[in-house]
This record gives structure tokens, C-alpha cells and sequence, in this order.
């Protein structure tokens, strides 16, 4: 029973589905990241299917329907990773910024924080880098690597084979120790700007390092801006926002502007704050709000909500930044509907970097409106479209694994994925025609030049759905598991080591007056 997913084991177990709020402003942040990690996986499973840029050009992006705005989105991993970075920045900063506010000292939470951090971080991915010893050495890649390696020599399928699966080392000495000084590169935060030896594993690794880099870099900030007056802090965060964008420190720089954001939040709860205590001043008969809630209820019930400035102003922020996240990786500058945007960006930045940091202002417009909504209000199901679409039950499933999706979703991919993909390429070409005019050609002398026929999209979208049909409820499964006896193990055993090791106040209280002063 325990293999099973959770939400089937609970439906055969009959046991009780726990309520959650669907207007928790962090359950719609969840859920934001849960369809985040989904489309990242979509974007790795098309890659190794199809390479649509190649050849291609800026046509290439007005050609195909999902390559155009908002229909990219369903597979723009690049765009999704940003969004993960601001949510980190605000989740990360909210209650160091919360104590602050209410005149609480936040040096021990922070503290906690940084030392809580590193264990989150990192020991889930280290846990995964030992599962690919145990699945490298049992052969779960053998078929996978033979298939892309024949793939890449005759083109006998026609398909992407994007990322290679990790090697095998003919001896298990020699694949424990390549595996143990690739997790020694991982856990390095300095090699955050490149992708070394981890990355033969598993490249999707490299935002675990990039996490941990950016997340220290934050909690140095809160540290050193926590004691300064509310306009004085936010002018110096907004001023790093500033430096990190055109600099081209963008991960950085979402981190930041998470923060950012969130102060933002705190301030504007604090400033609506009392309109709560307007009953106190009903006798007076000088109630400013009550005459708008009048007009409010004369409309239809919460349509008035809906047309308030606040409500418009995110609703455009929501979709221009959702505009600017469907940029595509290449040929955006020569393509109609984003060009334009590149003339307004620094010249000394090259064309990848404006691109990048176009991407990145996209990300903060469609994260802020959430949780501005969410403040304002109160509940995030107060706008229906952000209950439907991120706190309905499969977005809130899919935010509570979405540590371990990402972590195990390449690892599916580039051993069950790869090998069925011939097998579907056999069921959609069949074996007639068609697969004469996709076969390779060999000569003689032994030669053999691939066929100048491709894939039609019809064909290619065919496999992806089907094999999509396959890899995702694995990948979900897979996930699952991950999660309840990896990853939050792994949480369960970081707060254990933080309790053991952290003075109480009755020790720190026993020490010198010396000592006591310098901590």
C-alpha cells in the first residue's frame, strides 16, 4: 500500500481528506509552483522528442501555434525557473519581514533560517544523486543510452534525444567515487554559474546551487537591513532590485524583488488595516467606506470587486507579464510582437541578457498581482480565476510535490521516456510508406546519411501525447514516493539537528556577561 501515491492510498483507505483553505495566500503560491514544475517537465519531454528551433527562425515563432504567446507558455521551462525564484525570494523573506515589522527582533529566525536552508536545499538532491548510482548500476539507462547513441548515429527514429543519460563506468568503484565528486560539485554554491560534473547526471540540478547562493545573498540583506527604518530599507532593496537587473545578476535579482514584494505586502495590509475598526465610528455617521459598499451591493453579488482600480491594475499586470514569460529563446528580437520591447532595453546588455531580463520583468508581473489580490482581500478565492487555477485540488496536490517533481521528472524521462519512444515512433509511422520515406540511406562503402524527409508536427504531437500519457503519471508517482520518504525526511531531520544544536534561552542566559554581549 505504501507504493501506492497518497491521494490513492487515502481513497483505498477510506481516510479523510484534510481541509485546507483554498484562500490561503500561500496554498495560491503553491499551486502556482506545482503548474511551474509542470511545465518544465513539458519542456524537457518535448526536447526529447523535437528540436523545433533547429533550422529554424524568427517564422518559426509565428508559424506554429505553440510557439506564439501564451500557448508557448505550456512548455517554457526557462520562463517557469523565474517564477521559482520570485516565489522563493517572497515566501523566504515574509515572516523575517512580518517580525520586523511588529518591532519583534528577527536575528535568531534568521539564523534558524540559514542554518534550515542548507539541508532543504540540498539533501533531497544528494539522496537522488545515490538513487542514480543504485538505478545506473541495476541498467535502468542500458536501453535508454542504446537507443539515443543508435538514434544519433543513422537517425533511424528522427527523434531529439536532447539530454544524454548518465554514463555507466565499468567498474563500481569507479562510478562511486565519479558519483560522490559530482555531488561534491553540487553542493558547491560556487558553481552556480556553470553546470560541472553533477550535470552528466542530472542538469536540472544546477537551480539547486543557484537556490542556495541567492537564498544566502537574501538572508545577508534581511541581516543587514532589519534594523533600519521601513522607507530606508525599501529604498536600499529596491536599489539592489535595480543593480541585480542591469547587471545581469537576474537570479538575484528575482530573489530580491520576492522581497521586495513582499514588504510591499506587509506595508499594504498595515495601511488597510483600519478599515477593520470603521464600526467603531458608525455612530458618528462619518463611515467612508459604507457608501461604496452600498453601490457595491447594488450591482450583483462581488461584481463590484472586480472593477476596482486595484483589480484592473493587476489583472493588466497578470497578462502583460504572462506576454512577456511566452518570449521565446531564440529569434525574440527579430520576432513581430517582441522586437520592440529590446529597443527600450540597456545597449550594453547583448541580445540573450535583454532577452533574460525581459523574461525576468515577466515573472514579477505575474507573481505580484497574486499576492497583491490575496492582501487586499484578504482570501485568494476571492478572484474565482486564481481559485480555479491554482488552489483547485490538482494544482495544491501538484505545489506540495513540487521539490520532488522537479528533482525526479528528468530522471523518468531519460529512462522510461527514452524507451518507448521508438515503440511509438513504429505505432504513428507504421511501416509502410511513410517509413521508407523517413529511413536512412546506407551506401556500400557503409555509409549511411540521414533521410531529408522529417516528422510532420501532426506526427511529432502524436508521440508527445502519447508518451506524455505514459511519462507524467510516473513522473507523478515517482514524485510521490520522493516526497513522503525523501523529502520530508529530509525537513523532519534538518529541524531535528536545528533543535539539537541551538542554545535554549535559559543556556544563552548562563553564559558570561562577556560572552553574552558578543553574541
Amino acid at each position: 500500500m505504501w507504493l501506492l501515491p497518497s491521494f490513492i492510498a487515502d481513497i483505498v483507505n477510506h481516510n479523510p481528506k484534510p481541509k485546507t483553505s483554498s484562500g490561503n495566500k500561500i496554498s495560491a503560491l503553491d499551486g502556482l509552483r506545482g503548474l511551474c514544475c509542470l511545465m518544465v517537465m513539458h519542456m524537457h519531454w518535448t526536447f526529447a522528442i523535437t528540436d523545433s528551433n533547429d533550422g529554424g527562425s524568427w517564422e518559426t515563432n509565428t508559424k506554429y501555434l505553440f510557439h506564439r504567446p501564451f500557448y508557448y507558455l505550456f512548455w517554457a521551462g526557462t520562463s517557469h525557473v523565474d517564477i521559482f525564484f520570485v516565489l522563493s525570494g517572497y515566501v523566504l523573506s515574509m515572516k523575517t519581514l512580518t517580525m520586523i515589522h511588529k518591532g519583534v527582533p528577527a536575528h535568531r529566525f534568521i539564523s534558524s533560517a540559514v542554518l534550515r536552508r542548507a539541508t532543504r536545499i540540498f539533501l533531497p538532491p544528494v539522496a537522488l544523486m545515490f538513487i542514480y548510482l543504485v538505478a545506473i548500476r541495476l541498467h535502468v539507462f542500458h536501453s535508454s543510452v542504446a537507443i539515443r547513441e543508435r538514434n544519433a548515429w543513422s537517425q533511424e527514429f528522427q527523434l531529439r534525444f536532447f539530454e544524454p543519460p548518465p554514463p555507466l563506468y565499468p567498474l563500481f568503484y569507479d562510478q562511486f567515487w565519479d558519483v560522490l565528486g559530482a555531488t561534491q560539485k553540487l553542493l558547491d554554491p560556487s558553481t552556480h554559474f556553470d553546470l560541472p560534473e553533477y550535470g552528466k547526471y542530472d542538469s536540472h540540478l544546477w537551480t539547486m546551487p543557484t537556490e542556495f547562493y541567492c537564498s544566502l545573498a537574501l538572508f545577508l540583506v534581511l541581516l543587514a537591513t532589519c534594523q533600519l527604518w521601513t522607507r530606508y530599507r525599501v529604498l536600499i532593496h529596491s536599489l539592489l532590485v535595480a543593480w541585480c537587473w542591469f547587471t545581469s545578476h537576474l537570479n538575484h535579482g528575482l530573489f530580491f524583488t520576492g522581497l521586495l514584494i513582499a514588504e510591499f505586502d506587509i506595508l499594504l495590509k498595515a495601511r488597510l488595516k483600519p478599515t477593520e475598526a470603521l464600526p467603531s465610528n458608525a455612530s458618528t455617521g462619518q463611515d467612508p467606506v459604507k457608501p461604496w459598499l452600498s453601490f457595491q451591493s447594488r450591482l450583483s453579488p462581488g461584481l463590484g470587486s472586480y472593477f476596482t482600480i486595484g483589480n484592473i491594475m493587476s489583472t493588466i499586470s497578470c497578462i502583460s507579464g504572462l506576454y512577456l514569460l511566452s518570449m521565446p529563446l531564440l529569434w525574440a528580437e527579430e520576432t513581430p510582437g517582441y522586437r520592440g520591447f529590446f529597443a527600450y532595453m540597456p545597449k550594453y546588455m547583448n541580445t540573450g541578457q535583454q532577452g533574460d531580463a525581459l523574461r525576468a520583468l515577466g515573472a514579477v508581473l505575474t507573481v505580484w498581482p497574486i499576492t497583491y489580490i490575496s492582501t487586499i482581500s484578504g482570501d485568494a478565492s476571492s478572484t474565482p480565476i486564481i481559485s480555479f487555477i491554482l488552489s483547485n485540488p490538482v494544482s495544491t496536490y501538484l505545489g506540495q510535490i513540487s521539490f520532488a517533481f522537479y528533482l525526479v521528472h528528468g530522471f523518468v524521462i531519460r529512462s522510461l521516456g527514452y524507451s518507448i519512444l521508438p515503440a511509438l515512433y513504429i505505432f504513428v509511422i507504421g511501416t509502410g510508406e511513410r517509413w521508407t520515406e523517413l529511413s536512412p540511406t546506407q551506401y556500400s562503402n557503409g555509409q549511411i546519411y540521414a533521410s531529408e524527409s522529417r516528422l510532420t508536427p501532426r506526427e511529432l504531437g502524436t508521440i508527445w501525447v502519447l508518451g506524455y500519457l505514459i511519462v507524467l503519471p510516473t513522473c507523478i508517482w515517482m514524485a510521490d514516493l520522493f516526497h513522503r520518504f525523501i523529502d520530508l525526511k529530509c525537513v523532519a531531520l534538518g529541524r531535528a539537528l536545528e533543535e539539537k544544536m541551538v542554545m535554549k534561552d535559559d543556556t544563552s542566559m548562563s553564559l558570561p556577561t562577556a560572552a553574552g554581549k558578543v553574541s
